[in-house]
């Protein structure tokens, strides 16, 4: 009534009969909020979008990887159910694990899930089932991804992908490294194509614990240690003699 009499119309009949058809005719409904999005803030968002597209710019896009996590709720049912009357419902599970998925820019390399549960051996399991087969499966009180988690994940990943070339990129990129593949010599094997001399340099502009260790001392530190001699014939009869 009050809305009617600011736009001066005092012989409208309000109801809910009129309320419902206005909002048909306008296509007014009850909505749920979905996500976040309305909280983030779109000018960051953009230029966030600029300084990634400047960075990866300059890699493959086979070379370029992103991780994600979320929460699997395996136990959590259905809302809704077909029904010829009212059906009762249950409790909602809020049992969960943390699923962590990773793959490259292009879809060709898939890395194999990253798991966490709450239990080091879920019964489901059983005795002989082996998680690792399907995915890198570990566990907490709380099956939450941890630092220490993805650091340890993060090692094994660069062991199975990173190349010695990705490697060297990293280091032009961060100037450790020459950009010019003229300057250090064309090979193929990132071992060789640094001559000693070069390597004592790069030493030399890297941070060090040790202030009396020299490059020298750094790149013969292994010199002196002993290692495993080959085995003979005779030192394979004798271990397999031994093991009976």
């Amino acid at each position: 009534m009050e809305l009617g009499s600011k736009l001066g119309i005092n012989d409208f009949g309000y109801s809910r009969g009129w309320l419902y058809r206005f909002k048909s005719r306008h296509q007014i409904k009850k909505q749920n909020y979905q996500g976040e999005a309305a909280s983030a803030d779109k000018n960051a968002v953009v230029k966030g979008r600029e300084e990634l597209k400047s960075v990866l710019k300059n890699y493959d896009e086979d070379d370029i990887f992103n991780l994600d996590e979320t929460g699997l709720f395996y136990k959590l049912g259905p809302n809704h159910t077909l029904a010829s009357k009212k059906t009762p419902g249950v409790k909602k599970s809020k049992e969960r694990v943390t699923v962590a998925l990773c793959c490259n820019a292009t879809g060709t390399i898939k890395v194999k899930p990253f798991m966490i549960g709450k239990f080091r051996r879920p019964h489901c399991f059983g005795k002989d089932f082996n998680p690792e087969i399907y995915a890198r499966y570990r566990f907490n009180k709380k099956a939450w991804m941890t630092s220490d988690m993805f650091c340890d994940w993060l090692r094994t990943f660069d062991r199975q992908y990173v190349s010695c070339q990705t490697i060297k990129n990293c280091f032009k990129h961060v100037e450790i490294l020459p950009s010019q593949e003229s300057q250090i010599g064309e090979t193929d094997d990132f071992e060789d194509d640094i001559v000693l001399a070069d390597l004592k340099k790069l030493l030399q502009r890297l941070p060090s614990d040790d202030e009396n260790m020299s490059p020298d001392d750094f790149i013969d530190a292994d010199a002196n240690e002993e290692t495993c001699d080959s085995l003979t014939s005779e030192n394979i009869i004798e271990i397999g003699d031994s093991c009976r």
